[in-house]
């Protein structure tokens, strides 16, 4: 009876439709509703179809009045509403868990390269086809193929992806691996693949699911034919408790360092490798780590090579040894994590201008692009000064030395190496000569810099930070600085209306005269950005993270803005969230010339534009269309009014046609006048009520 209540419809040979199916016969969920599309004749972009998918995409899968039409969601889902039916795809033991989450996502990345590369000339317009793209992405493949083998070399024989038993892992990969096999890929080449295929492909759910059109016709294509392998192997070794393998001048590789000196971890053994000389690229780092990048660490029989993932682990698993790096306040444990991430984007845009070089082939360089990397890694580095100007204590996440220093630390000391200017950047070059004497960056300190002081002159032209950045003081709990007719900033007026929360202070800033670029504005929001909203220390300059603190904030108080129904709350955030898609697109129309400069504007690239954003329009309407009542998610107004309802005013105050769209327009004014829109209408529409007609012919 429960598979009689699910329908799914499905193309042959489609890897996320063959995932479903797998899923579906391992809970012992057969009798469901089923209909194979042709994807030649275009059936997926049948009305059947859109009903249950309004993208026009297979698998479309319904489960009562569930729809989940993302393959892996719908995977998720069965196996954790059928938890005690049929196989158990989650394993118990954490370890094996942790490994099947992290090889289903990899999966994604191996799907994506291998119809990069196999489907290129049903992808790309035959104007648009280059040799060096199509050679780019058989390298992508082979490298993705390489990492696979070598997982599977790991594990052993007769192993599935995340250990000894099948599970999520395997039914979301395998239909990828079946396809490489199917398209010519050779079983000499990629053994330890082809023994995983060979084992697998005469389970019963694979075997009960197998596309008919390759039994239909056995012998698939030879496009993979050619693909190499290189004997790819990956050995463990075990000789010692830990390993460290790194190069000299690595910020990734001085983070680890400085991590295990602060632990109490020395005596650990370690060599020093050549980037000159390509040793990360050698087998013994390959060994480890088959992406072939340093530091490379071993402790016992655990292998972690990204340095992010190293420090944390060394932090927690010896947290009473040695000195503690995470802070005992909450609020400087969320700061350290804060600038734990924001130092990816630190080193990135570093690397950016640092390496460009060496990162870009000479006939592809352009000083437009220089220039543009320079201008990015000015504006981030002028964040990091104003940071550093507002913490208390002089560590990067408050009074004392945090993993956030372990992190970023190294890729301050980079930038100066290589010829930040320190008068420019007071605040950065006081971070930088307080830590340089502690005991574990001075232990660690790299050779490199150490046999070569002078460094380089690569930043020196990044410029100044000079203006200070004000700390303004409210005297109310909450302050809003906001732009009239922005979307986002009528969000979180809407949703402080709704909860009863007026009368905060508040300041209505112009766009034209730039006063979101203002001090007043970069005290609280350093992106430069609007709104900027602040309640009592807290600072929320997201409009969709602001509009949900509220609501979870003052549950008890105005509006409830949360449903209380299961798929109504669902359908709340698959609507809140669907809203980044239509502000996106309507900005690629509306914002096009403010956007593009001159020089790039295309004809053919804003009909594009207009038709991404007619057929998004389209999807709204259908929404609305099938909808009970005025909203968006339900029988009331919720979250999902409180975020889309502004774009929506914007494309009519744009020139969207009313008559054309008759669902979104009854839905713009059976709202215009609730008293929390009302209220916070846009001025500068009140003032000029025509608009304009940008949107007039979508």
């Amino acid at each position: 009876m429960m598979a009689q209540d699910m329908t799914l419809l499905w193309g042959s040979g489609s890897c996320p439709c063959w995932r479903v199916m797998i899923a579906l016969e391992e809970k012992g969920l057969q009798g469901y509703n089923q209909k194979l599309l042709s994807f030649d004749k275009k059936e997926h972009k049948s009305k059947e179809v859109l009903d249950i998918n309004p993208r026009g995409q297979l698998p479309s899968f319904k489960h009562g009045d569930v729809v989940v039409n993302e393959s892996y969601a719908a995977c998720f889902y069965l196996e954790s509403k059928f938890k005690v039916q049929g196989s158990k795809l989650t394993p118990d033991d954490p370890a094996e868990q942790a490994l099947m989450y992290q090889r289903m996502f990899e999966g994604t990345s191996f799907y994506d390269k291998l119809n990069a590369f196999i489907y290129y000339n049903w992808f790309v317009p035959e104007e648009e086809r280059h040799d060096s793209a199509l050679k780019r992405n058989r390298e992508a493949l082979v490298t993705e193929l390489k990492l696979w083998e070598g997982y599977l070399q790991k594990l052993g024989t007769n192993s599935h992806l995340a250990g000894p038993s099948f599970s999520l892992a395997d039914v979301t990969v395998f239909p990828t691996v079946a396809t490489l096999f199917r398209f010519g890929l050779s079983a000499e080449r990629y053994p330890n693949l082809g023994k995983y295929y060979a084992m697998l492909k005469e389970r019963p759910s694979i075997n009960a699911t197998w596309p008919p059109h390759w039994l239909e016709n056995p012998k698939g294509q030879n496009t993979l034919k050619d693909i190499g392998g290189t004997g790819f192997c990956v050995q463990w070794c075990n000789s010692s408790l830990s390993n460290l393998l790194w190069g000299a001048g690595s910020p990734p590789c001085w983070r680890v360092m400085i991590v295990l000196e602060e632990k109490g971890l020395q005596g650990y053994k370690e060599e020093r490798l050549y980037f000159e000389k390509m040793e990360h690229k050698s087998q013994k780092v390959l060994d480890w780590n088959p992406r072939g990048q340093l530091p490379t660490f071993k402790f016992g029989g655990k292998i972690l090579n990204e340095s992010y993932a190293a420090c944390l682990y060394l932090e927690n698993h010896f947290k009473s040894q040695g000195n503690k790096l995470i802070p005992d306040d909450e609020d400087e444990v969320a700061l350290m994590y804060q600038r734990m991430m924001e130092g990816i984007t630190l080193t990135q845009k570093s690397g950016d201008v640092i390496y460009y070089n060496w990162k870009v082939p000479d006939g592809e360089r352009h000083d437009s692009a220089v220039k543009r990397n320079k201008k990015n890694l000015t504006n981030e580095v002028k964040l990091w000064e104003s940071y550093l100007d507002k913490v208390h204590g002089g560590y990067l996440a408050g009074k004392t030395f945090s993993l956030a220093d372990v992190i970023v630390y190294p890729s301050i000391w980079y930038l100066f190496y290589f010829g930040l200017c320190e008068e420019k950047y007071p605040k950065l070059a006081c971070y930088l000569h307080r830590l340089k004497d502690r005991p574990s960056i001075k232990a660690t300190s790299p050779l490199k810099w150490l046999e070569n002081p002078q460094g380089g002159d690569a930043l020196k032209d990044i410029l100044s930070c000079r203006e200070t950045v004000p700390r303004g003081i409210m005297a109310k709990d909450m302050t809003l600085l906001w732009g009239a007719g922005s979307p986002p900033c009528w969000r979180v007026m809407i949703a402080l209306e709704e909860k009863g929360l007026q009368g905060y202070n508040q300041k209505l800033l112009s766009f034209e005269k730039m006063e979101h670029k203002s001090p007043e504005v970069m005290a609280l929001n350093p992106r430069g950005q609007l709104p900027t909203f602040k309640h009592g220390d807290r600072i929320l300059n997201e409009s969709f993270a602001a509009c949900m603190y509220l609501e979870n904030q003052f549950k008890n108080q105005g509006t409830n803005l949360t449903p209380d129904d299961d798929s109504e709350l669902a359908m709340m955030y698959q609507r809140m969230m669907e809203g980044t898609s239509l502000n996106q697109k309507s900005g690629d129309v509306i914002y096009y010339e403010w956007k593009v400069p001159k020089e790039e504007r295309h004809d053919s690239a804003l009909k594009r534009n207009k038709e991404n954003l007619t057929a998004e329009v389209k999807l709204w309407e259908g929404y609305l269309e099938k909808a009970q009542g005025c909203f968006l998610a339900g029988k009331k107004f919720s979250l999902a009014d409180v975020i889309v309802y502004p774009s929506i005013c914007y494309l009519f105050r744009l020139g969207l046609c009313e008559k054309k769209y008759p669902k979104l327009a009854n839905y713009y004014k059976s709202h215009k006048d609730r008293p929390s829109i009302k209220a916070t209408w846009p001025r500068n529409w009140l003032e000029n009520p025509q608009g304009g007609d940008a949107l007039k012919d979508i």
